[in-house]
């Protein structure tokens, strides 16, 4: 019975782990030289990006583009 507890334990450390992953990923944004990114939500100051990438964590910060040209 603990062999079928530890196997368990496993696989939900390793869902979650997964999981925080493809958040993490489907945040990625990588801004062009000429577009300003604007990530604003969780924090004071946004966070700005030009020709530069960052994170944004989905469904809690808000991306804003802004042509430069």
């Amino acid at each position: 019975m603990e062999f079928v507890f530890e196997h368990a334990t496993m696989i939900a450390v390793i869902a979650v782990v997964v999981i925080i992953l493809a958040i993490l990923a489907s945040g990625y944004v990588k801004a062009p030289p000429d577009t300003a990114y604007i990530i604003s939500g969780l924090h004071k100051n946004p966070k700005i990006l030009v020709g530069r990438a960052g994170v944004r964590i989905p469904f809690f910060e808000r991306l804003d583009r802004l042509p430069l040209n």
